[in-house]
């Protein structure tokens, strides 16, 4: 069970770093072909689940997802934040939350099922081939999309960065830099202090509901109740009653999200 925790948790420690590496790729390199990557690497994690067994193994895969995710969150934020007018911007929130909601139900839903019908490795190589098929989706549709727009801008992108850059010259110093800038106390400080209250809810969401509750239902049921749980003449295997309980909170994000998003924007964020 503890190395249990130190695999999910991998994922997230590993992005205290990675986060700051997505920012700086986001803000210095071409804006596109990084949230690819991301999806491309992604589905290579998710296939080392069913090739591989083990410990190490698996937390190489989950040190791996979880660079790819800072990428992937990043991207999907940022793009929000660009195309969203000041007052739709939480409608629009809203509705990107729904659509990673999609996913999260049906990941959640589908791999409890999956693994009870066809197997875990059977079911983490769908997932990593459906994830594949998407990066090679996403590739075509943003390079023929951006491919004219950042020609027409790359120009004047360039100008401003040579006239801002105020950090060292080379790509791996300016990073280092950068890390340095975003982890340093009086940073850190300062942004606490104006947005204390943000952070500790959502600290504290995310400790409950997605690491504590989602870590350890499936064990809890099991213990509970046995593999096999029996609803009426239905026996439902632990695997797909617990995937079915996790969707359920993704399912309420799907059509609560953006209803929440035109109320702040309606009303104010407090």
């Amino acid at each position: 069970l503890a190395f249990v925790g130190v695999l999910l948790s991998a994922n997230r420690f590993v992005r205290l770093l990675t986060n700051s590496l997505a920012g700086y790729v986001h803000d210095h390199i071409e804006r596109w072909w990084h949230f690819v990557a991301a999806l491309a690497v992604g589905a290579f994690t998710t296939a080392m689940y069913g090739l591989f067994w083990g410990f190490w193994a698996f937390l190489i895969a989950r040190l791996i997802w979880g660079t790819c995710w800072s990428f992937l969150r990043l991207e999907g934020y940022a793009t929000v934040i660009k195309q969203a007018k000041e007052q739709g911007r939480g409608k629009l929130m809203g509705v990107y939350q729904s659509i990673v909601g999609v996913g999260f139900f049906a990941g959640s839903l589908l791999g409890g099922i999956l693994t009870d019908t066809i197997g875990f490795r059977n079911c983490l190589l769908s997932f990593a081939a459906l994830t594949l098929l998407g990066a090679m989706i996403t590739f075509v549709e943003l390079s023929r999309n951006h491919s004219r727009r950042e020609a027409e801008t790359r120009g004047q992108e360039e100008g401003e960065k040579v006239r801002n850059n105020q950090t060292p010259t080379f790509p791996l110093s300016r990073f280092t830099f950068h890390v340095l800038r975003t982890l340093s106390p009086e940073n850190a400080k300062r942004k606490l202090s104006r947005h204390w209250r943000i952070y500790y809810m959502g600290f504290t969401n995310v400790l409950v509901s997605s690491s504590v509750v989602s870590s350890t239902l499936g064990l809890l049921i099991k213990t509970r109740l046995g593999s096999v749980i029996q609803f009426g003449p239905v026996s439902v295997k632990v695997a797909s009653l617990t995937g079915i309980l996790l969707s359920l909170r993704w399912l309420l994000s799907f059509f609560f999200a953006p209803i929440f998003g035109y109320l702040a924007d309606r009303f104010g964020r407090r």
